[in-house]
């Protein structure tokens, strides 16, 4: 008996299945949320060094890899989890390597002082302990 809804159902099975996904990608780890917030939006003290929405903005080829998975996903080809994931990952990747790169303004002499006391010399924004950068991360759930 020959296909006569040319894999349509397949489709709308998969659409049902996996449109409950959502993936939330950042810091999430409230410790330290509030204080990449600061630096993500600025503040009176703490100049404007965005490193979260400079990154997607950045990286619109973000879209192509999610486009991609969601042809598979939609074609059954490729469970949506698994590639979520995988964009997730290059995400993650990205923005800690925008929180390394040094995002101007430069440090203010004072935290330069601070920096560089016993530790070599390193002056790098957004950069102290690492911890900040460390706690990006991803979560996929079911809404």
């Amino acid at each position: 008996m020959k296909d006569s809804d040319k894999g349509f159902k397949k489709i709308i099975e998969n659409i049902e299945k996996y449109s409950r996904l959502e993936a939330k990608i950042g810091i999430v780890d409230p410790n330290i949320a509030e204080y990449a917030f600061y630096n993500e939006e600025g503040t009176v003290d703490i100049p404007k060094r965005s490193f979260l929405a400079s990154t997607f903005d950045d990286n619109k080829g973000w879209s192509g890899n999610i486009e991609y998975v969601r042809k598979l996903v939609l074609t059954g080809e490729e469970p949506i989890h698994a590639f979520s994931k995988f964009v997730c990952e290059i995400a993650v990747k990205d923005i800690k390597e925008k929180i390394s790169s040094n995002i101007q303004p430069p440090n203010a002499e004072s935290t330069i002082a601070r920096k560089t006391k016993g530790k070599g010399g390193r002056v790098t924004t957004l950069i102290d302990t690492g911890a900040m950068r460390n706690a990006v991360t991803f979560e996929i759930s079911l809404k």
